[in-house]
């Protein structure tokens, strides 16, 4: 309802994209938005596979925007950083999340 209320309003895509983590997600929202976001879903196989090849970390450089969204997720802020383009100061802040470690044996076959 939300989104075709948006789409009345402006003739700018939609997208939709928080917490689409299943196909089945994404098929409904397909449907009715113009298109959508899989962040959820891209970050947690990063993570999985981090940790299923020994990765005790990782770490993000994220936007302003994209803050929140790792800080929810369990990411730490390390620190601020600013550089120049093309004379317009762009700030983000690295990020760290520490990863499980992967418990003996696991992903093995017998």
């Amino acid at each position: 309802a939300n989104v075709s209320r948006i789409k009345q309003s402006t003739d700018l895509p939609v997208a939709v994209g928080f917490g689409v983590r299943t196909p089945e997600q994404a098929r409904e929202i397909a449907r009715v938005a113009d298109g959508e976001v899989v962040g959820s879903a891209l970050v947690d196989a990063l993570e999985r596979l981090a940790t299923a090849r020994g990765a005790e970390a990782l770490s993000v450089d994220a936007s302003d925007t994209a803050h929140d969204f790792f800080a929810n997720r369990g990411y730490a802020e390390v620190r601020r950083n600013s550089i120049p383009i093309d004379n317009v100061w762009v700030s983000n802040t690295t990020m760290t999340k520490p990863l499980a470690r992967p418990e003996a044996g696991a992903g093995r076959s017998h």
